[in-house]
């Protein structure tokens, strides 16, 4: 981001054609950064409520790259090639959707991994490795637990995504210290609202289930006087029985 506002940094005092091409390209840069800013938000504040429509659109993503890159290795023509990218994406996100633990893993992954590769820019091997390892170690954890990382990895990742593309709307993108904090900030919000949203949702859950658990009590409590009511009865016909004889 920083080389990109250097590069338009150097055009911005250009004429003639290179001006108007610049303009045009600011405004598409303001667009995406609009764009980035506002499904970053959607994910740090609705990441868990979410969580199958993400999986799904990381599956389609997953799914359209594998069978592009299966494609090239079978050095496929144009239309078979389109067809393979079609079919990877449809299955991919269809399993992703579906499979809820199997898509919160990739999901899990590809936002770890994409948020400490924004946040850390690896520049080493070693780096990488530990990027990789760590984006496992946190996929597998939300399969584990998945309310408490999903949460959190979406209030991240949503966070920094916005964060960091908050600034450059005002053109303060060279301020990384700005970015770092509207990121934390975001995230904090992020969370605190998607804990309040489950909260409210188990609260509701245990409210439904005390009331189908009082129900329940309460018919074996009718069917249990009405048992102890014939019994009842039984020993007065017995008592009538005897007082014959």
């Amino acid at each position: 981001m920083e080389e990109m506002l250097n590069i338009l940094g150097m055009l911005e005092n250009a004429d003639g054609p290179v001006s108007i091409f610049l303009a045009a390209n600011n405004q598409m840069i303001m667009i995406s950064m609009i764009v980035t800013v506002v499904i970053g938000l959607v994910i740090a504040i609705f990441g868990l409520k979410l969580i199958r429509v993400l999986s799904a659109l990381v599956g389609l993503l997953l799914g359209a790259g594998i069978g592009f890159v299966i494609g090239i290795a079978l050095n496929l023509d144009k239309t078979p090639m389109i067809v393979l990218v079609g079919v990877g994406a449809v299955i991919l996100c269809i399993l992703m959707a579906v499979l809820k633990k199997f898509g919160i893993f990739f999901l899990i992954f590809f936002y770890s991994l994409g948020t400490l590769f924004m946040l850390l820019k690896p520049t080493s091997l070693i780096l990488v490795v530990i990027c990789l390892v760590a984006s496992v170690i946190l996929a597998v954890l939300a399969v584990l637990f998945t309310d408490l990382l999903v949460i959190l990895i979406t209030g991240i990742t949503g966070g920094v995504e916005a964060g960091m593309a908050l600034p450059v709307l005002f053109g303060m993108g060279g301020n990384v210290w700005i970015g770092y904090a509207l990121s934390a900030a975001f995230f904090v919000i992020g969370c605190v609202i998607q804990t309040m949203m489950h909260s409210r949702k188990v609260g509701k859950k245990e409210r439904i289930y005390s009331k189908k658990v009082k129900e329940e009590v309460s018919m074996e409590s009718e069917v249990e006087k009405a048992r102890m009511m014939l019994d009842d009865d039984d020993v007065e016909d017995l008592d009538d029985d005897d007082t014959e004889k």
